[in-house]
């Protein structure tokens, strides 16, 4: 049984060690257009807002509103309406965890305004 262990644990960490060797040799025989990849604003801003979702969930709400401010100007800057209002609407509960009842009253309406 032990001897089982052993090997097994043997394999895996020669896997993890020779796997991403293995898988960079591979990228570095495709075409440049093949290994670069496109970066869409609309999806870097998603990740972005995600990233304050996430910090939202974690109390960490000064630095989801931080967070939030940035996606809300990228959103502008894309014209995306309905982008901007849901971020409102985060921005609005973010406010509302940190107790600013008024701003968060303020930003939710105009979320919905836009909603």
């Amino acid at each position: 049984m032990f001897n089982r262990l052993k090997s097994f644990t043997l394999a895996t960490l020669l896997l993890s060690v020779t796997l991403p060797l293995l898988t960079n040799s591979v990228r570095a025989d495709l075409p440049d257009t093949y290994r670069k990849t496109v970066t869409n604003p609309k999806t870097e801003t998603d990740k972005l807002f995600t990233f304050g979702v996430q910090q939202y969930r974690h109390g960490q709400y000064p630095q989801a509103l931080q967070t939030y401010g940035r996606v809300l100007e990228l959103r502008r800057q894309q014209n995306d309406k309905a982008g901007i209002a849901q971020t409102l609407n985060n921005i609005g509960e973010v406010y509302l965890g940190l107790r600013l009842d008024d701003k968060a009253d303020k930003v939710l309406q105009q979320a919905l305004v836009l909603r």
